[in-house]
């Protein structure tokens, strides 16, 4: 026999249990073993005694009918039909009942078509094991296989375990060689979905049943009133229970009751699944990891201050709220290891109601529900994967933890957040010049600043001895003696932050606080970003990764870096940012609106003007905007005159207004539309002697942006954000103070390199829309980078305009991955390490910031030496 050649399996209707055999054959999933059993005389003489030449091979089971045992060889009339194609995986002989044993493994379905035909001998074929060698094979699948044998299976029901399933995910039968025999391998207080097809020639009447022999498994039997037709598939839920032992085998008995058969044990065609129910080692350390959570909680609520007279500083107010936090959600954790609910009945899922279903299903509070099921945005899954109280509470949790992490970035070295003061920073001069009818500022240069030559050269306003502010701009009109100062930011935030809080408390806020605010609801646009990508485009994501996400966005964004020296260029930025940011759920709720688009537009048309009523550099939000509104209209086509004209209103009217508004202040101020006083900026020359923007820029940005690498250092916090002194492309003529590149400490954004490959791995009903989402986010995470490395300042302060759409490619993808399958175990591994690499560095770049806070103040509390 050649080394490729397939082995022949024959099974008969002889007897009631080979043909038993040959329905199993057809019941079991793919990858399951079963025995085959013969005596030595019915295997091929070239494998007497040499068993080993067996194993590996692959074969094929066929079912020979009509070899009645009564009747003489001549008078059979024997048809062969192959049934399924199996792998040889073990064969011995047993001592005791000198019977050859092959345990097999089955596969796929196939017909197969022999070249020689079968021999026979007074009784039957000569031999049930010999060499095959296949003329021609042809993938089936199992319906057909039934068609072919049913006439020999009178009065029976045919069905097929398929496959088992958690969470999409199918999960292969393992082989026990000790045993002898396949089950699966499943964990406790999991849920799974056994696929369960059933054949029934006699119309859907029959039942199948399905019994135990354990307590620790719960299954809901969709069969057991019947087929209902004449062939039928079902997805049977299997839930296993809390397990008082680390392990225990269980096993699941098909059978199909008759007026003859009661019990399982008097079917011939009993099929029996074996499972082998386990606890994972993981959830005993995260016992153990929980036990340590609540004593740090209750430890965190008792701390206090040496003089119980003194008031609570803010940051011992954190720590005892991490200790309640930390308290409260350990207290969850145990409730939900221990407090378990009760199962009744046998097979059956039928649970104890907990008392927030009961609150739930009140009348009252379910017309609530279903009233904002109907007319909410659904930015929750209330009936879906999540329950409303674990998904609220989650994030709730993300941004108790986020949150003072945020306040303590913006008053650990002032205290004056919440305090709402006069004169707070730059654009309270603005805002006061606004309340006066000026663009100006009210500060008047005089007649010593009027009278220099150059004022923009900073040795000629040295020799005057001048009085200015800084990084303000001053323009003096050709026909005008005297100049004004500007400040060359745009007034977004004083449009949208400082004048409506003056109004409505009669003091302007504090930068620190714009900066807050502005961080929060960067926040919130993002949760409501990653909650509509969930809901409408990947459902099978679990709450864990969207709450890393979470933490991904909130830890890295680097709106920390803005937090830990706030002046007037983090309060531009990040307020451009956040703007920028919500342009993208409105986007996403334009893409999928039936109704109403025309909302949706305006108000990512809004956004789009707030950023870069904000932040110059968003002034391509218009290209974003402009792809969405072709993609939208390609699809569905220009059908109506009117909707199209008013969406098209709405998405281009909010957006064009605040441009002109830009335009006409940037006129105001000097006499030229698309100048926004760069050219006139005040400060060390920087903007007076270099090019302002250029593509002579970009490479050297490109390599200092992302790919310069930190520095270690020997003490806290390990790692220097300022890189080393090597730059391969240095261009001289540029003011700079980089950061370390963004790609070595930030390598999870590697990951959103990846979300084209995971394109075809999405539904194609979504597919369309979640490859533009990634288009429109690849576009404009092009866009600010290269806005960004055109400039010719390079600061610590703009990698935050780059870091905002990378992290959303990044959120995207990992989304994209998990919709496709669960993720395995060597992807969360590489997962955990990029993530906490990242949530250090992250800390990092807020803790040292442009000033190297941190540094200082470890040296002037403990001595620990500083790098200047």
């Amino acid at each position: 026999m050649a080394a490729n050649d397939a082995i022949a399996l024959y099974s008969s209707d002889a007897t009631i249990l080979y043909k038993a055999d040959v329905f199993r054959a057809m019941a079991l999933p793919s990858g399951y073993t079963m025995q085959f059993r013969y005596e030595k005389k019915y295997l091929a003489p070239q494998f007497h005694d040499k068993y080993e030449s067996l194993k590996h091979k692959t074969g094929v089971i066929f079912f020979i009918a009509g070899n009645d045992v009564t009747k003489k060889i001549s008078d059979r009339v024997l048809t062969r039909y192959s049934i399924r194609r199996c792998k040889i995986i073990d064969v011995f002989e047993d001592g005791t009942t000198k019977l050859v044993i092959l345990i097999i493994e089955l596969d796929s379905f196939v017909d197969c078509e022999l070249d020689e035909s079968i021999r026979h001998t007074e009784q039957s074929p000569l031999y049930f094991v010999s060499a095959l060698s296949p003329h021609k094979q042809q993938a089936r699948q199992w319906y057909d296989q039934v068609k072919k044998i049913e006439s020999h299976f009178p009065g029976v029901l045919f069905f097929t375990i398929s496959e088992l399933l958690s969470e999409g995910t199918v999960i292969k039968p393992a082989y026990d060689s000790r045993r002898r025999l396949s089950l699966f391998k499943i964990k406790e207080e999991a849920n799974y979905t056994l696929k369960c097809s059933c054949y029934d020639r006699e119309g859907g009447s029959r039942i199948l049943e399905i019994e135990t022999n354990s307590s620790d498994i719960y299954y809901a039997n969709l069969f057991e009133s019947g087929i209902g037709a004449t062939r039928d598939p079902r997805w049977l839920p299997l839930t296993t229970g809390t397990l008082k032992t680390l392990s225990v085998p269980v096993v699941l008995r098909f059978y199909s009751p008759t007026n003859i058969i009661k019990k399982a044990q008097e079917d011939p065609n009993l099929v029996r699944l074996y499972f082998f129910v386990y606890r994972s080692r993981c959830k005993i350390y995260w016992l153990g990891f929980l036990s340590v959570l609540t004593v740090l909680g209750a430890l965190f609520t008792q701390i206090s201050s040496k003089n119980i007279t003194d008031p609570p500083s803010l940051v011992l107010i954190g720590i005892k709220l991490l200790g309640v936090v930390l308290f409260g959600f350990c207290a969850s954790e145990f409730y939900r290891f221990f407090g378990k609910t009760s199962l009744y009945g046998e097979g059956a899922q039928e649970t104890r109601r907990p008392i927030g279903e009961k609150i739930r299903t009140h009348p009252s509070i379910s017309a609530i529900f279903s009233f904002y099921k109907r007319y909410s945005l659904g930015f929750f899954p209330f009936y879906k994967r999540h329950p409303l109280g674990f998904l609220i509470a989650s994030y709730i949790l993300v941004f108790a933890l986020i949150t003072p992490y945020y306040i303590w970035q913006l008053t650990r070295d002032n205290p004056r957040l919440f305090v709402f003061v006069e004169d707070p920073g730059a654009y309270v001069d603005v805002a006061h010049a606004f309340l006066q009818g000026k663009v100006s500022v009210v500060t008047d240069p005089g007649p010593r600043f009027d009278s220099i030559k150059n004022p923009y050269d900073p040795v000629q306003r040295e020799q005057m001895g001048a009085p200015y502010p800084w990084d303000y701009s001053y323009y003096r009109a050709p026909d005008q003696k005297a100049g004004h100062f500007y400040l060359y930011f745009q007034p977004g935030p004083v449009l949208l932050f400082y004048l409506p809080q003056y109004f409505l408390t009669g003091a302007f806020p504090s930068q620190r606080w714009v900066v807050f605010l502005a961080s929060e609801i960067d926040l919130l646009f993002f949760v409501l970003f990653l909650r509509l990508l969930v809901r409408r485009y990947f459902p099978n994501t679990p709450l864990s990764l969207e709450v890393l996400l979470l933490f991904m966005f909130g830890l890295c964004n680097l709106n920390n870096l803005l937090q830990a020296a706030v002046g007037p260029y983090q309060v531009s930025i990040c307020t451009g940012l956040t703007f920028a940011m919500g342009c993208f759920p409105f986007i996403i709720l334009a893409l999928e609106a039936v109704a109403y688009r025309w909302i949706w537009m305006g108000l990512a048309s809004l956004c789009a003007g707030f950023a870069f009523g904000c932040r110059p550099t968003n002034f391509f939000l218009f290209i974003i905007l402009g792809g969405t509104w072709l993609f939208i209209w390609k699809k569905e086509g220009f059908r109506s005159r009117t909707r199209f004209v008013v969406e098209t209103v709405a998405l281009a009217l909010p957006m064009l207004l605040c441009y002109a508004a830009s335009a006409w202040y940037n006129y105001a101020r000097f006499r030229n539309i698309l100048e926004f006083g760069l050219t006139y900026q005040l400060n060390g020359g920087e903007a007076y002697m270099y090019e302002q923007f250029s593509f002579k820029y970009v490479l050297d940005s490109i390599w200092c942006y992302f790919l310069q690498p930190w520095s270690p250092i020997h003490y806290f916090p390990f790692v220097d954000i300022d890189g080393d002194d090597w730059y391969p492309f240095l261009y001289p003529d540029r003011m700079r103070m980089p950061p370390s590149g963004l790609l070595p400490a930030f390598p999870i954004l590697f990951i959103g390199l990846a979300w084209p490959f995971y394109i075809q791995a999405q539904s194609p009903l979504r597919r369309n829309h979640v490859g533009f989402i990634g288009l429109l986010l690849t576009l404009w995470s092009g866009i600010i980078i290269l806005v960004v490395s055109m400039f010719y300042a390079m600061m610590h302060r703009y990698a935050a305009e780059m870091m905002s759409p990378l992290l959303l490619l990044v959120s995207l993808t990992l989304l994209m991955r998990r919709q496709a399958s669960p993720f395995r175990t060597w992807e969360k591994i590489i997962l955990f390490l990029l993530f906490t690499y990242s949530f250090y560095l992250g800390i990092v770049y807020g803790l040292q910031g442009e000033l190297r806070w941190v540094e200082f103040k470890l040296h002037n509390l403990y001595g620990w030496p500083y790098a200047l």
